[in-house]
């Protein structure tokens, strides 16, 4: 391998190197921020749950109390009904630490008043994590609460059964101790929801701590591969243009030495051309002894007009492709149009052909050379391929289409297959009807024009019938 190759298939190594190091960055940017997004999602399912819980112990406690003082059974159903919320979370939870069901699990914590998704985040939380020790720290709260839940049911079914009081001191001490009893189990439940929100908030912060700091190092990483990526695509496009720039230059002066080779060669050979024609012209003079002579000389002249046609079409085509149309100026398209029929008239009349206007817009900014080319390209155009079996027609016409000027030019004349011809219409020395002589160079001519102005034309065309060009010159 040379050190050449070596080299460029390093930088190529390093570019891939980048590019997979972004991607791979992205991909665990992804899965970290999902899976961050789903324990912080998990914590506060289980902080909603104690919000829950607590709120619901808190007013079975105050039921109870107030069934203790007044014995109103109404009141003790109350207690029941509050106390079962946290009982049932409690429930749903042992049963993860037991392995239970999952719909059982679900059951449980729905009858605690936690909403789907939220039983969704505490099932996954408590899977996932259930082996680190904040968990086992937040469940082992968790359950030291359940238990307190348990007494004060116990608590609550003593207090029923004792019920109603008697009005005696016996009971009066009775009724304090159960007082002393809920205020403790209360103050230890309520003790113990905070430490479980305590436990779970530092996990929750940490998380956040945790997740922006991943987040920056990675999005670090992350926009240095791809600027580095982005700095090599830029040297490489950079070094790309100056090379490209160099081969235009060199065709540029290719171009040139081509253009001063054939206009010196059509030149030189035009006076050797006149010369023969000259000679040819004298020959002429002098009476041929025989058929024979005359069929020689005949075809000499053939040849000899055909060779300097082709010679003035090189020299437009070159022209064409190498002069850049002069600025633009405002032309009154009627009276140009005026003019060169005026000039063309005795070509034009002789062909039988007539030629109508209709123009919406009359003013045009465009090349005047270039536009007194494109209508005697298509003027000739037509009257060359009229039909031979009616007067010619041919119809000039402008509007406004798509934002564009467009000059429309349609005739009545021999017509062709488009969906036949469609993509060499416009080609160099493309003739379709074989019969009638040309070059086939004015319908390129025509494009070559339209398109270095920035335009583009249009063909309609059918067998018999005529012809429609619309040229899309500019937008006014």
């Amino acid at each position: 391998m040379s050190q050449s190759t070596a080299i460029i298939s390093k930088k190529k190594g390093n570019r891939v190197f980048l590019l997979v190091v972004a991607v791979f960055a992205c991909a665990v940017l992804t899965i970290f921020n999902y899976n961050t997004i789903k324990v912080v999602s998990g914590i506060n399912a289980y902080i909603s749950g104690e919000s829950t819980y607590s709120k619901n112990q808190k007013e079975g406690v105050r039921h109870l109390m107030t069934y203790l003082v007044y014995e109103d059974p109404v009141e003790y159903e109350l207690f029941l009904q509050y106390i079962s919320i946290p009982s049932s979370t409690g429930s749903g939870l042992h049963g993860l630490l037991n392995s239970s069901s999952d719909s059982f699990v679900r059951e449980s914590l729905s009858k605690g008043q936690n909403p789907p998704e939220n039983i969704d985040n505490i099932i996954w939380l408590y899977k996932g994590f259930r082996h680190y020790k904040f968990m086992q720290n937040a469940i082992a709260i968790w359950w030291q609460g359940d238990s307190l839940v348990n007494q004060l049911i116990h608590l609550g079914v003593d207090i029923n059964k004792a019920t109603p009081f008697a009005d005696s001191k016996a009971d009066s001490l009775l009724k304090r101790q159960f007082f002393n009893e809920i205020n403790t189990l209360s103050i230890e439940l309520t003790s113990k929801e905070i430490e479980f929100s305590a436990v779970m908030g530092r996990v929750g912060r940490k998380s956040a701590s945790i997740l922006f700091w991943v987040n920056a190092i990675v999005i670090t990483i992350m926009l240095t591969s791809v600027v580095a990526f982005s700095n090599m695509l830029i040297y490489k496009l950079e070094k790309s243009k100056r090379k490209l720039k160099k081969i235009n230059t060199g065709l540029v002066a290719t171009n040139d030495k081509l253009d001063n080779f054939i206009f010196a060669t059509s030149h030189d050979l035009k006076a050797p051309i006149n010369n023969l024609q000259g000679l040819l012209n004298l020959l002429f003079m002098i009476p041929a002894t025989d058929p024979v002579q005359e069929n020689i000389r005949n075809k000499m002249n053939a040849s000899i007009v055909v060779l300097n046609a082709n010679i003035n079409r090189l020299e437009q085509l070159m022209l064409i492709d190498s002069k850049p149309d002069a600025d633009g100026a405002e032309i009154e398209l009627q009276d140009l149009l005026f003019q060169i029929l005026e000039e063309h008239k005795e070509f034009i009349d002789a062909a039988d052909t007539s030629v109508s206007t209709h123009f919406e817009l009359e003013k045009l900014r465009y090349s005047e050379s270039g536009i007194k080319e494109i209508i005697l390209n298509l003027l000739s155009n037509a009257i060359k391929y009229k039909s031979p079996d009616r007067s010619g027609e041919i119809k000039i016409s402008t509007y406004l289409k798509d934002g564009f000027f467009v000059l429309r030019f349609a005739d009545n004349g021999l017509g062709m297959d488009v969906s036949l011809h469609g993509d060499q219409i416009f080609g160099l020395s493309k003739r379709f009807h074989k019969d009638l002589s040309g070059s086939g160079v004015e319908l390129y001519l025509v494009k070559k024009i339209v398109e270095r102005n920035g335009g583009m034309i249009k063909a309609q065309s059918e067998i018999g019938v005529g012809t429609i060009f619309e040229l899309f010159l500019q937008k006014p």
